[in-house]
């Protein structure tokens, strides 16, 4: 949720009203403590946006990387092709 909202705050808007219920639902029925939710949530916040922005900001440049280098047959080709026309 936490990386939905750094990349786009109306999908993000949207997961965190998904998942408000779900976290509420998760202690009604038994299945954890509030502050394993609580845990959980600071969790992915504290891995979450880091992860996030630094992909936002060095994936584009490990993509290249592995395209040139080590990973070139699992990154895919450089060049880009145009679509093919469905006809």
């Amino acid at each position: 949720m936490a990386a939905l909202l750094v990349i786009n705050r109306r999908l993000g808007g949207v997961a965190l009203l998904a998942a408000l219920p779900l976290a509420f639902s998760r202690v009604y029925v038994g299945a954890h403590y509030p502050h394993d939710v609580l845990a959980g949530a600071l969790l992915g916040i504290l891995i979450g946006m880091p992860v996030t922005l630094a992909g936002r900001r060095y994936g584009t440049t490990a993509v290249d990387y592995l395209r040139r280098g080590p990973g070139r047959l699992l990154v895919g080709s450089p060049h880009r092709t145009a679509p093919r026309s469905a006809t």
